[in-house]
């Protein structure tokens, strides 16, 4: 449905879910954000959940990046790799509960954030 220039969006509220509601003429389309979601809304709570997890272990690796040649850095380093290793762990659960073609949609959504904390613990290690 093609929407016209005087259209207008508004937020609706609908029982928990994220929906949006455009008014046209006398008619009213309702849109959910679950139309256009291929994962449920507990699946994108756990992405969230190691989304913030993900923040944490960069900021571990940067500490521990800068307590190089220190006495602190054993300690930092591994506390780093607990992290990664729960971000990790977070995310092959995550994987284990969705069938393929929601492991597809968390791949594109955090994939490449899971390879990007994996190459700098491989990093830190290293050195």
């Amino acid at each position: 449905m093609e929407l016209g220039a005087d259209a207008e969006a508004e937020a609706v509220e609908d029982n928990d879910k994220d929906t949006t509601a455009v008014e046209e003429g006398a008619g009213r389309l309702v849109i959910t954000l679950n139309d256009f979601r291929q994962y449920s809304v507990d699946t994108d709570k756990e992405v969230d959940k190691i989304n913030l997890k993900f923040v944490e272990a960069r900021y571990d690796i940067k500490a521990a990046m800068e307590s190089k040649e220190t006495v602190y850095f054993d300690e930092e380093a591994e506390c780093t790799r607990a992290c990664v290793n729960e971000v990790l762990e977070m995310y092959e659960g995550l994987f284990k509960m969705l069938l393929d073609n929601q492991m597809s949609a968390i791949q594109r959504a955090i994939g490449l954030k899971i390879e990007q904390v994996k190459a700098e613990l491989a990093q830190l290690n290293e050195d």
